[in-house]
């Protein structure tokens, strides 16, 4: 549980300090690594406020990345199942 909350704060940091090449790959490491990690949600829509592209036409689409985080994390649930990768 300490880890994962030393990741979240890591993760905050590097989402607006570092360039997308960096933090990118360490949300999906999060994703990967950590049980149920919505936070990897939580920052995708932060990723997407700040940094995606500002539509006003109110579509699902202004938040493309957390939808692909999200969908990414779902998918994930049955294979850390099977595999076994988490505590």
């Amino acid at each position: 549980m300490r880890e994962r909350i030393l990741f979240d704060i890591f993760l905050f940091f590097l989402v607006l300090y570092a360039p997308y090449w960096i933090y990118l790959p360490a949300l999906i490491l999060g994703i990967i690594l950590f049980p149920l990690f919505w936070e990897s949600v939580l920052f995708s829509l932060f990723i997407d406020y700040f940094y995606g592209p500002h539509t006003h036409s109110g579509s699902i689409f202004a938040f493309p990345f957390a939808i692909v985080a999200s969908l990414f994390t779902l998918a994930l649930i049955p294979i850390k199942e099977s595999l076994r990768l988490h505590a």
